[in-house]
Order: structure tokens, then C-alpha cells, then sequence
């Protein structure tokens, strides 16, 4: 089951051949989730030393998440259990939980086989995602329907992934506590 949020749009034809692979693959080797895409470097070995795929171990924050991803059905249900919650809850809950006894089951494949255009942060659009599709002949409405994100909003959010790739997961926290003092919200908070 491919999992995609509405934040993201497919930008170009995908391989349907390529997606089969991956799903043979991880009947295979018993994965259970193959992210399609991330925002966080995720430091961690190979898996297998295949040079695209990246093992996401079980304690990495945010390594299982509601990005692109291949899941298996049957995990992705049993994560969801019988909560009532958004997504973003969803997430928050899971990486609460430190485990997802998932380890050795998780990979994160950086190929981008879905030609991902990241178009939505905040519940506006990025105007370099604007642009991006419009080069490929897409046409975002951006009328009335949905705002663009505006050049403070766009800085903000550029600055939380950069610090958060840059800063080690042990001072995330703090770095965190200290965002908030100069006024940054954070999604998990709400």
C-alpha cells in the first residue's frame, strides 16, 4: 500500500516497473515500510550495501513517518490501532514511543522513484513548488483555494530542518526549547 499526504504532488511519469521491483523486494525481505522520502538525514548503515537504501533504525525519531512510503497494509493498521488522531498526532505518538519493533524491517530509498515535488507546508503552497510544476505543465490553483507560503513563513521553515539535520538528536531538544523562547512553533506541539 503507497501511502502519499496531500502536502505532496507526483511531478513526473513514474516507473510502474520500478515500483513492482520494490514491492517484490520487500515481500523478499520481509520490509514493512520503504520510505519514499524524507527531510531528515538519516544516518544509519546500508541495507544489505545496496548504495540507494538506507536501514531506518527502530529509535530514530521521525525515521517512520507519513511521508511517501511503500507500507505493509497489515503494520500500517496495527501502528494506527484504533486512535483517533490526524496525522501529525499519528507521527508524534508513534516517535513517543521510542520503538516500533520494526528494527531491520525499515529502509529508506533515496532514488526519489515517485519524482516527488514537495508542494505544501502549513496548509499553503511553496511558490518553488508553484514553480516546479508549472514547468512540468501543472498548473497549482492558488487563488482562493489555498495561500502561498510568504518569505518569513518560507525562512522559518527552512531554518527548523536545517537546524534539525545539523543538530545532533541528543541537543534537539534544548536547541528546541530555545526555538520557542524567539517565538518558533513547532508541528508537534499542537
Amino acid at each position: 500500500m503507497c501511502l502519499l499526504l496531500e502536502d505532496f504532488f507526483i511531478s513526473d511519469k513514474v516507473d510502474n516497473g520500478e515500483i513492482e521491483k520494490i514491492v517484490d523486494f520487500m515481500e523478499k525481505e520481509n520490509i514493512v515500510y520503504y520510505k519514499l522520502q524524507t527531510f531528515s538525514k538519516l544516518k544509519s548503515d546500508k541495507y544489505k550495501k545496496i548504495p540507494y537504501l538506507t536501514e531506518i533504525k527502530d529509535d530514530k525519531k521521525y525515521g517512520v513517518s507519513l511521508l511517501a512510503a511503500i507500507w505493509k497494509k497489515e503494520d500500517l493498521l496495527k501502528m494506527i490501532g484504533g486512535g483517533d488522531y490526524n496525522a501529525w498526532r499519528f507521527e508524534i505518538m508513534r516517535n513517543e514511543e521510542k520503538s516500533h519493533n520494526l528494527s531491520g524491517k525499515c529502509v529508506y530509498d533515496n532514488r526519489d522513484v515517485l519524482h516527488i515535488c514537495h508542494g505544501v507546508v502549513k496548509g499553503k503552497y511553496l511558490p518553488q513548488a508553484i514553480k516546479a510544476m508549472k514547468k512540468k505543465g501543472y498548473i497549482l490553483n492558488s487563488s482562493n483555494e489555498r495561500e502561498i507560503l510568504s518569505f518569513k513563513e518560507r525562512f522559518e521553515f527552512k531554518l527548523k530542518l536545517y537546524i534539525k539535520n545539523m543538530c545532533p538528536e541528543s541537543l534537539y531538544d534544548t536547541v528546541k526549547k530555545t526555538g520557542k523562547k524567539i517565538g518558533f512553533r513547532f508541528t508537534d506541539d499542537n
